[in-house]
């Protein structure tokens, strides 16, 4: 026998995983030469069950090696080719964890999590439209999983249709009611819709699940300051900053609490310490470009807002008009 009955256990545990990032274990097998030639069959189910082996070893680009040599000898050998995809996916090759995911659902492999794999990697190479029919089939296999309308809430949102992300937001609360991301998630569809209030208050039960959710508290100050809430506001950005005092996001919403309160040396302040500690951050020199020209800083502006378009920030295009 090229395996034993063990391994063949072990790896039907691996392919049914449904979890994203779910650590696999396998026990390490021996591959000795017993001596005699494999037909093109044999040699790819034994770098198949190597590969696995060293996946099990978290050696990644050798267990490649060896998927790759099993598809290569037998290109319907869909388990390979899975295998192949979670390798990509672990590494953050999204573009050829879809391949390889693609192919194994062409040879046949009928792993129940494979759409939402094939979901989670067309999120990642920005093709919501496959996302949103991966999920959709996944859906349809286990409509109870939290994590997978989370997930679909996030194409939702991409996508522009707000009413169905803050829906898929929702279900997933139902199924998992003490994850404060799913929370702080549909607090920020809110937001996008301008409901700053119901914002709030899924942040505010975001925080009362995990109190160092700095994410949710920074996001929350944000809410706040679009209220025109200045103090509380700066409250929850202070906040964040004594649980993490190199976030460079509550320094530039500090920045942009005392701009709109008209403090500007403040501003210049905070925004100054928000670039210093990320200085690809191309919105706080947005930001401090704007400060800049209330204080009739206007060489300082323009520098700014160049700046800020270097790093993308479309926005600050119009403000260079006034630099010429």
């Amino acid at each position: 026998m090229l395996y034993n009955e063990k391994l063949m256990k072990i790896l039907k545990q691996i392919l049914s995983v449904t979890l994203l990032f779910l650590p696999i274990f396998v026990v390490a097998q021996s591959f000795e030469s017993e001596g005699f030639i494999l037909d093109e069959g044999e040699g790819s189910q034994l770098a198949y069950d190597k590969g696995v082996s060293l996946f099990s070893q978290e050696k990644y680009q050798d267990a490649l090696e060896q998927f790759s040599l099993a598809v290569k000898n037998n290109e319907n050998f869909s388990e390979a080719h899975y295998m192949l995809g979670v390798i990509h996916l672990k590494t953050s090759d999204y573009s050829k964890a879809k391949t390889s995911f693609l192919k194994a659902k062409k040879a046949g492999c009928d792993k129940s999590e494979l759409p939402y794999r094939l979901g989670v990697v067309s999120f990642m190479t920005e093709d919501y439209n496959d996302a949103l029919t991966y999920l959709n089939d996944y859906l349809k296999i286990d409509n109870k999983n939290a994590r997978v309308y989370n997930d679909r809430a996030g194409v939702y949102r991409k996508l522009g249709n707000l009413d169905k992300a803050i829906a898929d937001y929702t279900k997933a609360i139902i199924f998992d009611e003490n994850n404060a991301m799913y929370y702080s998630n549909r607090a920020s569809v809110y937001r996008l819709k301008n409901d700053f209030e119901k914002a709030i208050v899924d942040y505010t039960k975001a925080l009362e699940i995990d109190a160092n959710y700095k994410f949710a508290l920074n996001n929350r100050g944000v809410a706040k300051m679009q209220l025109g809430k200045y103090n509380e506001a700066i409250a929850d950005f202070e906040a964040v900053l004594k649980l993490d005092r190199d976030y460079a996001f509550a320094y530039n919403n500090l920045g942009l609490v005392y701009y709109k309160e008209l403090n500007y040396n403040k501003a210049i302040d905070y925004l100054t310490k928000a670039i210093a500690l990320n200085p690809e951050y191309g919105y706080a020199y947005l930001h401090r470009g704007n400060v800049n020209e209330m204080m009739r800083k206007i060489d300082d502006a323009c520098a700014d807002w160049q700046k800020a378009v270097e790093l993308g920030v479309k926005q600050a295009e119009s403000y260079l008009n006034y630099c010429h």
